[in-house]
Order: C-alpha cells, then sequence, then structure tokens
C-alpha cells in the first residue's frame, strides 16, 4: 500500500482491506497490510485489523506468499525499493499481483496482437503533431484521451465538420477554425495522449451509456465479477459518476449486450495482458456496445476502485479471497 500522510499510516480503502483479511482468516490464512519501506528480506513490519480494538495495529510477519499490488499512484512503481520487491518475488517464483498500472498505448498495443480481439479495440493511434490529427479527422470523429488519465479527466472529443472543428469537453462544447483549431492541438494535446476512434454506441433518451465489468482470474481462466452500467448526462460524452453519471440496471439494456461476447473477451483481454505484462489477477475494463451488441473496449484498468454497485463489490472481495487461496 501506499505509505499516510502521517506515519505509520497507509493509504487505501479500508473496508475492502478489512473484509479481505476477515474472509481469509475464516479459511485459515492471514493478510496484511506494507508499505514499500517495510518490506526486508527475511521479515516484514505491516498491520493488521484488530475486531477487539476496531482499529489496525502494527506486528511483524514473516515473508508472505503472495503480494497483492495496491500502490496508489504510477510514480511509487518506479522506486527502487518496489522494484526490490518485484525481483525478490520473481526470484522466489512467488505471485505478485497485478504489478503495474497500465498504459492506455502500451495497454492497446499488447491487445492489438490478439487478432480475436480485432472486433472489440477502437483503433488508436498515440498523439504525434496536428497534421496527423486533421488528416484522422477527415474519416471519423476522434476521442482524446491521456494515456495515463483516469476518471475521465481530460478526455475531448474531436470532430471535423465541413470547414470548422468541434471540441467538446464534458457537454461543453467549442467551434473553431481550422487555425484555431491547430493552436487548441498544440496548447492541449501531446505525445502523453491517444486518440481513438469513435464507434457507435448505445444511447438512451440522448444520453451515452457504457458499461463497467469486473474480472478475475479462476482456474486457468477469467471469468466475470459483475457488470455495472453507467449512463451519463444529457449530451455528455462522459459516464463516470463523479461527471454527473448515474448506475442504471444490466437488465435494463440485457438484450441489447451479449454477455456471451463479453465473457469471451474478459477471457482474450486477462490473458492476453497477462503474457505481456505478468500475472494479472483483477482487472476492469469500461466498455461501449454497438448496435449489434458487440462489446467495444474503452479502457482497461489493473487497479479497479470500488465499484458503487454493492453486489459486485461484495463479489469481488470474495473472488479475490478464492484467487489468494488458489495461488
Amino acid at each position: 500500500m501506499s505509505k499516510g500522510r502521517k506515519s505509520d499510516t497507509f493509504r487505501g480503502d479500508v473496508s475492502t482491506l478489512k473484509e479481505i483479511q476477515k474472509q481469509l482468516q475464516q479459511l485459515g490464512g492471514l493478510s496484511f497490510v506494507f508499505t514499500l519501506d517495510q518490506f526486508q528480506q527475511d521479515m516484514v513490519t505491516g498491520y493488521i485489523y484488530s475486531e477487539k480494538h476496531q482499529r489496525f495495529g502494527k506486528a511483524q510477519f514473516p515473508q508472505p506468499d503472495l503480494i497483492y499490488n495496491k500502490l496508489s499512484t504510477r510514480k511509487e512503481e518506479t522506486l527502487p525499493s518496489f522494484h526490490h520487491i518485484k525481483k525478490v518475488f520473481q526470484q522466489q517464483k512467488k505471485p505478485f499481483f497485478n504489478s503495474q498500472f497500465f498504459n492506455k498505448w502500451q495497454c492497446y498495443k499488447a491487445l492489438s496482437k490478439l487478432k480475436n480481439l480485432e472486433p472489440h479495440l477502437p483503433k488508436t493511434w498515440l498523439f504525434k503533431d496536428s497534421t496527423e490529427t486533421l488528416t484522422l479527422l477527415n474519416d471519423r470523429p476522434l476521442f482524446a484521451k491521456p494515456v495515463q488519465g483516469k476518471k475521465g479527466s481530460g478526455i475531448f472529443r474531436l470532430e471535423r465538420n465541413k470547414e470548422n472543428f468541434l471540441v467538446q469537453e464534458k457537454v461543453k462544447k467549442k467551434i473553431l477554425t481550422e487555425s484555431h483549431f491547430i493552436k487548441w492541438v498544440s496548447d492541449h494535446l501531446s505525445d502523453h495522449y491517444i486518440l481513438q476512434e469513435e464507434i457507435t454506441t448505445l444511447f438512451i433518451e440522448d444520453c451515452k451509456i457504457d458499461i463497467r465489468v469486473h474480472c478475475s482470474y479462476y482456474q486457468g481462466s477469467y471469468r466475470l465479477t459483475g457488470i455495472g452500467v453507467r449512463k451519463g448526462k444529457k449530451h455528455s460524452i462522459l459516464t463516470h459518476i463523479p461527471n454527473g453519471g448515474q448506475l442504471i440496471s444490466y437488465s435494463s439494456i440485457e438484450e441489447k449486450c451479449s454477455t456471451t461476447e463479453l465473457i469471451k473477451v474478459a477471457d482474450l483481454v486477462g490473458k492476453g495482458l497477462s503474457s505481456q505484462f505478468g500475472f494479472v489477477g483483477e482487472f476492469s475494463m469500461d466498455l461501449g456496445i454497438t448496435k449489434e451488441g458487440i462489446p467495444s473496449i474503452y479502457e482497461v484498468n489493473s487497479k479497479p476502485m470500488v465499484f458503487d454497485e454493492k453486489n459486485i463489490q461484495t463479489k469481488r472481495i470474495e473472488h479475490l479471497v478464492q484467487l489468494f487461496v488458489e495461488l
């Protein structure tokens, strides 16, 4: 885990950590939380939750049998202490669970190598310059996304409309001449952005509909834990809850979405990413659904956030505990 702001504290979703510990103990296992500076070759100083005292306490533990990486920032994954722990576990052939954040461009390149995923991947380019962007916009609208972005931050929709250009951020739109658009591109985009073609996907009452699925490894393949549905604000390009989106039930769109395809895609994505980045125990995907019911992958996340749907989050923890025991 990441260190907290105060000494002897850590950052993380405490309710999830407590539930994982509780369920593992019921199965005869033990989990504890530690930060990068607490790992030593022969022992680890960490935190364990006390039901009696209703708080986390500090203790010393033997080196764990597996690590579930829940660091909060990409920067921490560049530190020597993190790479040391990874190396130790690789040498001992112990599971190091979700060893890194995904970069959108690297993730796309890895998945685009899989022919069976081709129908599910919008064409994507690493941003180069305004000239290429103008050329790409001749054929299709594009989404510009930060390669390391999250929660919809920094996403723009770009469209060419005769002699003018439309730029949209959330619900806010602006129309620009070509010269002003070129300046806008140079001011806002960089090689830390990807350009992703817009796919025509499901809308309800002029509101964009996306789905968010959680997937986890189980006995050689990847299974769906749950399917959440997000409905964006009217005319918004985003469906994230913090950006005004709302939860709707999967049953309301189930007949328009192929669950069979989602299951197939989850297994292909999980195996493809594990072959490129090391073992991926869990991940989530943000997808759109085409009019033919085909899932279109917008993004894959190696560090899924807590699901707003309590039933999915509960099942997620159960699947994680089963996987820890299996590993």
